[in-house]
């Protein structure tokens, strides 16, 4: 003996109807539990519980049953998703990777209108991440949802939060990111990065002075301190090859400008690595931050010290305001071999290095990979005049030939 019915619950984004079932057991005591937003299914569950009642083997007492009317996620944190971000956190995962998680998995149920464990079907799963990658995602980002599912769902099933045959990840696969990637980067050549620094230095002023013809002497320096400050920062991320958060969690402290050997500190907590690691600066990147620090200390309203951030441009208008140096410096942004973005200049270190003649582990210690092989398969660009000149340059067969003798720079 039982019925279904509905019950409306409130959400972010207005109300969600959501089937329950209600029945009574052998001894007469009623029940009540959430059952799908498939009212067919809720159908089946009803059945379920009413002829274990007639027969007296109840699975409401089953182990995994009672949480299974826990919903997946709520802005409360009494939800599945709440609990397995605890677990990751007991198991010692970064703040940020949890973030990570937990975005993918809300995303995920939100896309697939799940609210219930039940509702996660493998059909659903991989209808999200087939609209996923055709919304023009990253075939990494597709990959990235697919595991934090998966890790979700073997979590749950060790803990027996729910059933043994209700994953819905199994037989799904993670697809190959570098053959699928959506933002290809190139390197800047030498000659490009120089009129990008060059064209960065000078456009903002430039700019103002076009429409402002009598600008203050206090906003011509404004405007000159913010057109070297990008300079500096495009000097630093293309011989120093530091990411986007070390740019911006750079700090004056972080510096050793005063040693034989400068060096910049990459803190743990800013290193994608979660480890604190020296990187040695390049004579132009040291000359470019003692230019800056110079800059700075000459103005009355910048107070130096350790713990003064060296780049306060690091938002999200850089990317905008690159562009806009590169269209000045005549840099092209989009080309057939990729996109030019400020990671992109962390391509250029790997390539300058390359042109160098550096081996292979230095670069490779230098950019701080764990594999040698992300140096070189993602990191280095070598255009066709670069391999052009090296071919020139081999032996020749013939005695009275002679090999080019161009450089390969």
């Amino acid at each position: 003996m039982g019925f279904l019915f509905r019950r409306r619950r409130r959400k972010a984004e207005g109300f969600l109807r959501n089937w329950y079932v209600r029945y009574a057991d052998s001894q007469g005591r009623w029940h009540e539990e959430a059952a799908f937003t498939d009212k067919g299914k809720s159908r089946q569950l009803l059945s379920e519980r009413e002829e274990a009642a007639r027969e007296g083997r109840l699975s409401y007492a089953t182990f995994w049953r009672r949480w299974e009317r826990l919903l997946l996620w709520d802005e409360r944190g009494q939800s599945h998703v709440g609990a397995y971000l605890v677990h990751l956190e007991a198991k010692g995962t970064m703040a940020g990777q949890r973030e990570r998680v937990r975005g993918h998995l809300v995303r995920a149920f939100g896309e697939m209108g799940a609210v219930l464990p039940g509702d996660v079907t493998q059909e659903a799963v991989e209808r999200n991440l087939v609209a996923l990658v055709a919304s023009g995602r990253a075939a990494a980002t597709r990959n990235h949802r697919l595991s934090a599912l998966r890790s979700f769902w073997r979590w749950g099933l060790e803990t027996r939060r729910f059933r043994a045959e209700s994953d819905p990840t199994l037989g799904l696969r993670s697809v190959q990111a570098e053959a699928a990637r959506v933002r290809a980067r190139r390197a800047l050549s030498i000659e490009e990065l120089r009129r990008l620094v060059a064209a960065a230095r000078v456009r903002p002023l430039e700019n103002y002075l076009e429409g402002h013809p009598n600008a203050s002497e206090a906003k011509r320096e404004s405007l000159r301190l913010l057109g070297l400050e990008r300079a500096i920062l495009y000097t630093l991320a293309a011989y120093a090859g530091l990411r986007r958060r070390e740019l911006r969690e750079l700090c004056w402290g972080d510096l050793r400008l005063e040693q034989a050997e400068p060096l910049v500190v990459v803190r743990a907590a800013t290193a994608k690595g979660k480890r604190e690691e020296n990187v040695e600066l390049a004579p132009s990147a040291a000359d470019a931050l003692r230019e800056w620090r110079a800059a700075l200390t000459s103005t009355l309203w910048a107070q130096m010290g350790e713990g003064r951030r060296v780049f306060g441009c690091v938002g999200h208008g850089l990317l905008n305001a690159l562009w806009a140096d590169c269209k000045a410096a005549g840099v092209a942004i989009t080309t057939q071999d990729g996109r030019v973005d400020l990671h992109a200049l962390r391509h250029t270190t790997a390539t300058l290095l390359c042109l160098a003649g550096v081996a292979v582990p230095v670069a490779q210690r230098i950019l701080r990979h764990k594999d040698a092989r992300t140096t070189l398969r993602i990191y280095t660009h070598v255009s066709d005049s670069v391999r052009a000149a090296a071919v020139g340059r081999m032996a020749p067969l013939s005695e009275g030939g002679s090999a080019r003798q161009e450089g390969i720079a």
